[in-house]
């Protein structure tokens, strides 16, 4: 009995121990994403060349609070502040423009996290930043055409509604896919039948805000462009239209304590559902 009793206690304690390593793991794998992390994967032997800093890679670390000079840095740091730039070099030839840092995680296999860089560019903006996923494979794959027709997006659909409805709107893309990888070739023309969008567009209420007339119009502007893909519309509060920005969109509906008031969808066809408030599970179609 007393082999069988250390038997057991030996089992107990390798349960015990392929639990404390998963634990370790995924606290690992939650803290993958920052330069400040001190975890090192690899040998604690530091490198014996000497590497010193761009201009970018000096202001990454000052916006992350950490050291400017490489060999001031821990051996994880190293690593990311090198591969973030590798990855920035990049898009910067890939476009033939100029990539500032945005964020970064590597990749981690015990939850198939892949390694991505976000990074923007003085035509998108930090708030429409472009994500660059490296594959399992070793391939690259972005969307920074994605973001550069968000801004045409975004001034087609306003100065539409303005002149079908007379109603002052603000939107913003929220995903998209686009077929378009020739950047010089990006145009409101070019967007039929390559891109899918999805947004989210904000307007004020009042007595003659009509949800079908709204939601006819979205369904024909995305017809004009001949795109497919989504909209949800929320009716803000009465002078809070102007203060809805990038920074704020996505929170404004909680804070408003707001319902949507309309999601109009349109197929490849070009066919549109209108979701009224009072119908949540069944549209109507039109042509």
């Amino acid at each position: 009995m007393i082999g069988v009793k250390n038997k057991m206690t030996v089992q107990r304690k390798s349960v015990l121990v392929i639990a404390l390593v998963f634990c370790v793991s995924l606290l690992m794998v939650l803290n993958s994403c920052s330069l400040n992390r001190e975890v090192n994967y690899e040998s604690r032997i530091q490198p014996t060349e000497k590497i010193k800093l761009n201009e970018r890679q000096i202001s990454i670390c000052e916006t992350m609070g950490i050291a400017t000079k490489y060999e001031d840095l821990t051996l994880q740091q190293q690593k990311c502040i090198v591969r973030i730039e590798e990855l920035l070099q990049y898009l910067d030839n890939k476009y033939n423009a100029t990539f500032e840092y945005h964020g970064y995680c590597e990749a981690f296999a015990p939850v198939y996290q892949k390694e991505k860089l976000e990074a923007y560019t003085d035509d998108t903006g930090e708030f429409e930043y472009t994500t660059l996923t490296v594959e399992s494979d070793g391939s690259y794959k972005d969307d920074y055409p994605l973001q550069l027709i968000k801004p045409i997006v975004r001034y087609d659909f306003i100065e539409y509604m303005k002149k079908h409805l007379n109603k002052e709107f603000k939107v913003y893309v929220i995903k998209g896919e686009t077929k378009i990888t020739d950047i010089r070739s990006i145009s409101k023309e070019a967007l039929s039948g390559t891109t899918v969008l999805g947004c989210t567009a904000f307007v004020e209420q009042s007595a003659d805000l009509d949800v079908t007339t709204v939601g006819t119009a979205i369904g024909e502007w995305y017809k004009s462009l001949g795109v497919y893909g989504n909209t949800n519309v929320i009716a803000v509060n009465k002078g809070t239209l102007k203060d809805i920005n990038f920074d704020n969109y996505s929170s404004v509906k909680l804070n408003q304590k707001l319902s949507n008031y309309l999601l109009c969808e349109v197929d490849s066809s070009g066919e549109y559902e209108l979701t009224l408030p009072t119908v949540k599970t069944v549209g109507f179609l039109l042509r």
